[in-house]
Parts: C-alpha cells; structure tokens; sequence
C-alpha cells in the first residue's frame, strides 16, 4: 500500500480509518505527522466546533501521528482522551484501542510503565496502558507484578495480559490454573443450550494464554492439525477452523491436566484440600442444577369440569 502523499488525505476522511489497514502502511513523511500535530491541537483550542466529523477526523489524525511512532503520540494520545471526556465515547474509545493494538511497545512501552506508576487499577486508561506495557514482552518484573495482581480484579483479562507477554515466568500460574479448572469441565462440562460457567469462560482464556507462553518460540506443536492454522486472508470458514483449533486445544489440554481425574465427582470434591476450589465447584453444580430444573413454561390446560366458563 502506498504511504499518505498529503495531510488532507487523512483530515478530509468521512469514514473511520481502521487501525489493520494502517498496520499495512508505510510510515508517513515527518512534514506530515507533524502537520498532524498541529491539526490536533487546533482542534482541541477551538471554543467550539461545528464540523459534524470534528472527532472523526482527530480519531483518523491522532491513529496516523501513532502509526509513525511519533516521540510524543502517547502523551498526546492521553491528552485527547482526557480532553474530549465524554463529548465523543467513538474517540475515547479509539485513544483506546490505539493504545491496546496500533502503539509500538519497544517506543512506547517504558512511557506506559511510567504512567501506570501512579495510576489505581480502576481508571479507564489503566488496562490499555498495561496491554502495551505488556507487549514489550521484556520480563519487567514491574510489569510482570501488575498483570499477577490483576488477577484478583478480573482473572480473565489477567491471563489475556499474561499471553501478550509471551513470558514463561507466567507458564506456572496458567498451568496451576488448569490443574484448577478441568474438573469443572470433566464434570460440569458446557451445555450447547445453558450459558457457560465463569470457570469455562476462564478455561479458554488460560488455555489461549498456556498456547502463547508455551509455544512463542517453538514449531507448531504434533497435536495440532496444520490443517486448521488460520490464515488471516482466507476468510472463508475462518470461524469453523477457529473453533476446530480451539477443541483440539481443550482436548490436548484437558489430557494433560485433567488426565489423572479417574474418580467419581463425590470422591474427587472429598478428596480436595482447597477449600475455595470445593466452594466454587459446589456452586457451580447447584447453579446447573438450577438451570437445568427450571424448563420452559407451558400452559396449563383447563378441563371442561374445572372450567368457570
């Protein structure tokens, strides 16, 4: 694809300019980026603007001005979320995702660990800053400490962060957590028609995770059909493959850490030390149990003898 020959190619857009489509771009001119800049912070000293595509058209400059790993994109990045608040969440949410996906993490990566010094667990900007610190995939134990006590607040999310990492001081942590969690599938495995359990939902984040950290410097594993490797520019059956890929994931998983589950649901749940662990699986059972017992509702017929009519 060919690079922006000129500014107004990128702040006369009408349409988003997707951050994929970018990624495949050459690194625009300097002249370019910093005119950018200078759009940017226009935009942002106007009392008022009238322009119906105002936030359209920073969202598609603020995403160039990153591409090109402008020294400051971050710190303008934080800047316009911080400034637009809640006038436009479709910029918010694309200083967002700039931060999560488009940021290189070799340049940005040591800005973002800066900020996350002092910044608490709930404030928006917090994940996505921790993402990009996260891709830099340097074992930094600060980061690493973070993405360990993030999982108290959301234990999906923490193994996501321990897969973009790709560090093998997480494999352990993914691996107990397995061990964890395959009876809840053994036992408590998905129903096609109920909503799955916390713990299936959590399975596959972990599983994903254990396959990055495991295998990012390794050949495809035996295990896995080359057959269903998906290929980011053949769409069709991309969803069928992805799920095939995911099964014979569970199922190699389930082989390794669930293997040795050779004992009746009652004398494993006796047998468990971890009290916790007993909790979650006898809550998760009765809540089943609960579904499974509440079938559909039908009408209950009215004999003639019964009817008042």
């Amino acid at each position: 694809m060919k690079a922006f020959a000129d500014t107004s190619e990128i702040t006369d857009l009408t349409n988003d300019l997707p951050i994929y489509l970018l990624q495949r771009m050459p690194l625009p001119d300097t002249k370019i980026v910093n005119e950018l800049i200078l759009f940017i912070e226009h935009r942002m000293s106007l009392a008022e603007d009238n322009d119906l595509y105002w936030d359209l058209r920073m969202s598609n400059a603020l995403s160039v001005v990153c591409h090109a790993r402008h020294p400051e994109a971050l710190a303008i990045s934080l800047e316009v979320f911080n400034w637009v608040d809640d006038a436009s969440p479709f910029l918010q949410h694309k200083v967002l995702r700039l931060l999560e996906t488009l940021l290189d993490a070799e340049t940005y990566a040591p800005q973002a660990r800066r900020w996350l010094k002092g910044m608490k667990t709930d404030q928006d900007l917090y994940l996505p800053l921790l993402m990009l610190a996260a891709r830099l995939r340097d074992h930094d134990e600060f980061t690493r400490s973070l993405i360990l006590a993030f999982w108290d607040e959301d234990a999906a999310v923490s193994a996501r962060l321990m897969g973009l990492t790709q560090d093998a001081f997480f494999l352990e942590h993914l691996e107990t957590t397995l061990a964890e969690l395959a009876p809840f599938l053994r036992y408590l495995p998905p129903h096609e028609v109920l909503p799955p359990l916390p713990q299936h939902e959590l399975w596959s984040e972990v599983a994903e995770s254990w396959f990055a950290v495991s295998h990012a410097e390794k050949l495809t594993p035996p295990w896995l059909d080359p057959a269903l490797l998906i290929q980011p520019q053949d769409v069709i059956g991309y969803n069928e493959r992805a799920q095939e890929w995911q099964e014979q994931l569970d199922a190699h998983l389930m082989e390794r850490f669930g293997g040795t589950i050779n004992t009746t649901e009652d004398q494993w749940l006796k047998s468990l030390a971890n009290v916790e662990l007993r909790e979650q699986f006898i809550e998760a059972r009765q809540y089943y149990q609960d579904l499974t017992k509440t079938g559909p509702k039908r009408l209950r017929l009215v004999t003639p003898e019964n009817s008042s009519i």
